[in-house]
């Protein structure tokens, strides 16, 4: 059995059963299941998380390691500050999360997007950033970044939130970003957005890496079907959107990528918002051309249409009073032609 001497940190925070007594106890890997081992009776328990998922665990194969790890060994777009003063050793994914583990001696978990993506189609794109979450303490990771690449490194990082990231966010899509384990706001199921997008991928070196999958291969399931679904059952879909702030576009967004949303799905995150109105700030707003980009505020629109109308019975509203709720939030600006027909319709 291998030690996961972090990854049960985050694990017991958000999906353990407290039945099992397994506070700082340590989480062991075996096969494709995690196991807590009891010091009282010696025993290892298969752990399981308040959904009554097992988390599963995936070795990827040489060459999908391979594949993974072609990508890790490009250069990280303007990771140097100065123009002509390059880094050395060149600043590669590989390199920079090298000096971040400490050669490996401490754990990183790739998520996020392109591990998803990674589980449909086997390939990783070239255009996107790099997510991680860290176990190594902040200090020391920029100690050990500056110590590797001098101080031409550009890295941005906050104590604060225990974040940090390396390149230029600003001028390229393609950065490296992550924040500590500890810090994770996931403390229960209902914290993560779905199970296609809390994927990790656990890298133990340049050859060794594995999938996790904390819902029993649901969230490997749905990432190959290209499925966006709320992470617990509907019961618990209020505490879901009770503990995330920006679902709604995270939901437009996918769908608008051609994902498959279930209508229980669907129908909760519409019906949430707008009988909570007062929850919605202007930086959830603005988050909402982060991901989209003004230009695609039709679609936006078109897509909330569709929505709305297909469940105008189950949630009790029109498209056109969803619309001017956003309107009145100065998230929206619609054409003086679509604002009448907004509002015709609102007053149906």
């Amino acid at each position: 059995m291998t030690t996961t001497s972090y990854l049960y940190i985050l694990y017991q925070k958000m999906y353990l059963k407290t039945s099992l007594k397994a506070k700082g106890e340590p989480l062991y890997v075996k096969g494709d299941r995690y196991y807590v081992h009891d010091k009282k009776t010696d025993k290892y328990s298969v752990a399981t998380n308040k959904q009554g998922w097992k988390p599963l665990v995936v070795p990827l194969t040489p060459k999908q390691v391979a594949v993974f790890a072609d990508r890790l060994n490009t250069e990280i777009p303007d990771a140097c500050m100065k123009q002509h003063a390059a880094c050395s050793p060149k600043p590669t994914y590989m390199n920079v999360i090298r000096a971040i583990t400490d050669n490996f001696r401490e754990e990183l978990y790739i998520v996020g997007g392109i591990v998803r993506d990674f589980v449909k189609t086997k390939t990783v794109s070239r255009s996107s950033d790099i997510d991680f979450m860290y176990s190594s303490k902040l200090n020391n990771i920029v100690s050990r970044l500056r110590k590797t690449f001098g101080n031409n490194i550009r890295i941005v990082y906050s104590k604060q939130y225990d974040y940090i990231m390396v390149g230029n966010n600003l001028k390229n899509s393609e950065y490296l970003e992550g924040f500590s384990i500890f810090s994770s706001k996931g403390v229960q199921a209902e914290s993560l957005e779905s199970p296609a997008n809390s994927l990790m991928l656990d890298i133990r070196s340049g050859t060794k890496m594995s999938l996790i999958d904390f819902f029993d291969g649901k969230g490997i399931d749905d990432a190959k079907h290209d499925v966006w679904q709320a992470p617990v059952k509907k019961k618990d879909h209020d505490l879901w959107l009770d503990t995330l702030q920006n679902v709604l576009w995270r939901l437009l967004k996918f769908k608008l990528r051609g994902f498959t949303v279930p209508d229980e799905t669907t129908i909760s995150v519409y019906k949430y918002w707008y009988t909570h109105q007062s929850r919605i700030t202007e930086f959830e707003w603005n988050y909402l051309w982060k991901i989209f980009g003004a230009t695609k505020v039709d679609q936006v629109v078109q897509q909330i249409v569709q929505d709305v109308d297909k469940h105008r019975k189950e949630l009790g509203f029109s498209s056109g009073q969803f619309i001017l709720m956003l309107i009145e939030k100065k998230t929206v600006v619609l054409t003086p032609h679509t604002h009448t027909n907004v509002e015709n319709d609102a007053a149906k």
